[in-house]
């Protein structure tokens, strides 16, 4: 496979998981001996995506040590706003040379090699400004909706909690993955854009 130079990946590994309702940071539960977050490093590193940006706040320092050895940089996010806030804190460290930035979460451990290799081609072919990966789900539960236009073009995604009170994007069967490719100079100037969400107060990456 060819040796990808010009790609950052950015995990995101800074909140609390508090829907876990434990003390312990979500990317750090346990599955099958290791924590979460190892598992979306390893698969970047098989498709030679080797150039990793963690973003850690919630006991930073439980993250950045169960990851020493692994060959990842860190970010700090404090206080946490929000995913769009995240990455605009990890885009200081993107090298300039960077040409695409790939997001992911940090607790997505069934995440396939496949599905991240077809991500980036997909986003590269097409030479995209932003490509989201999105499934169907029979109910899409807390989860962004994605709203596409008559075209099949998508328009926004829709937080759930910023949609409460919106019956009809919350009867949407399509959500984000929380997956994303961007054009690495899109991105830096988009990311300025960004306001807080006037229900949460927090930076929504969704709102790009």
């Amino acid at each position: 496979m060819m040796r990808i130079t010009n790609i950052t990946a950015i995990l995101l590994a800074a909140g609390q998981g508090t829907r876990m309702k434990s003390r312990l940071p979500k990317v750090l539960h346990q599955l099958l001996g290791q924590p979460l977050i190892s598992y979306p490093i390893q698969t970047l590193k098989t498709i030679n995506i080797t150039d990793i940006l963690v973003v850690v706040g919630y006991q930073a320092d439980k993250v950045m040590e169960a990851l020493a050895g692994e060959g990842v940089r860190f970010v700090v996010q404090e206080p946490q706003l929000g995913t769009g806030h995240a990455v605009q804190v990890a885009m200081k460290e993107v090298p300039a040379e960077a040409d695409t930035v790939m997001v992911l979460c940090g607790d997505v451990p069934l995440i396939s090699a496949e599905s991240i290799e077809n991500l980036r081609r997909w986003h590269e072919e097409r030479k995209s400004a932003v490509t989201v990966q999105t499934v169907e789900l029979p109910d899409g539960a807390h989860y962004g909706r994605v709203v596409r236009d008559e075209t099949g073009q998508v328009l926004k995604v829709v937080q759930a909690k910023d949609a409460a009170h919106r019956p009809e994007i919350l009867a949407i069967r399509e959500i984000n993955t929380g997956a994303y490719c961007f054009d690495a100079h899109f991105l830096r100037r988009a990311l300025g854009k960004l306001e807080p969400s006037p229900v949460t107060g927090e930076i929504y990456l969704t709102d790009m």
